[in-house]
């Protein structure tokens, strides 16, 4: 008896919980798709739509061709966070890698104490962006004038988010899905910026 009590409070406080998180998913599952159909209009690609579950494990997604590539835009799960992911898959088999995304207060400090921080000799471009690769001189030369005023122009579009590219895969995450696919105009930036940037890597193979 002293055990049956313990466990029916427990149970007690457990559905409720279970009930608010599934709303929640549901909620955010349902946003999600919006988002993706209205982002959708422009961009023409497949679109996934899961069964919607007590408690979604999948999110709506989108894939296709874009302009010769598959592009993806995806919700990735990691533990308890859901990440977005817009793909471009280069195909490519060169080992070349980078990572690109705003710079903070921290990597100022890092750069200080002696972290590698790529620089174009463009001042206003170096003092916003953290760039890093393991070829330093083919990232300078990809991130030429117009790549490096598209990513001026839409600075936004870095605010938590991050670029990379590893393993022929070009990247860019964010781990607050609905922040950015509410915003389609920020979206199509992104998808904009990652083309820039798939051709000038096109160019410098």
């Amino acid at each position: 008896m002293s055990i049956v009590i313990p466990v029916i409070l427990i149970a007690l406080l457990l559905i409720p919980a279970l009930a608010l998180s599934s709303r929640f998913e549901k909620k955010r599952f349902l946003a999600l798709e919006d988002a993706m159909q209205v982002l959708n209009e422009n961009l023409q690609l497949s679109f996934k739509k899961p069964e919607l579950k007590f408690l979604p494990t999948e999110f709506p997604s989108l894939k296709g061709t874009y302009k010769g590539f598959e592009l993806a835009i995806f919700i990735e799960t990691t533990h308890k966070n859901k990440c977005l992911v817009i793909e471009l898959d280069l195909g490519q088999t060169e080992d070349f890698s980078f990572t690109l995304r705003e710079q903070t207060s921290l990597d100022n400090i890092g750069i200080l104490a002696g972290e590698k921080d790529i620089e174009t000799k463009d001042k206003v471009f170096d003092r916003k962006f953290f760039v890093s690769s393991n070829l330093p001189d083919k990232m300078i030369q990809i991130l030429n004038e117009n790549c490096r005023q598209f990513a001026l122009q839409h600075y936004v579009i870095f605010e938590k988010g991050i670029i990379t590219l590893e393993k022929g895969k070009l990247q860019y995450k964010h781990y607050s899905p609905i922040f950015v696919l509410n915003n389609k105009d920020k979206t199509l930036n992104i998808v904009d910026f990652l083309d820039v940037l798939e051709e000038n890597i096109r160019a410098k193979n």
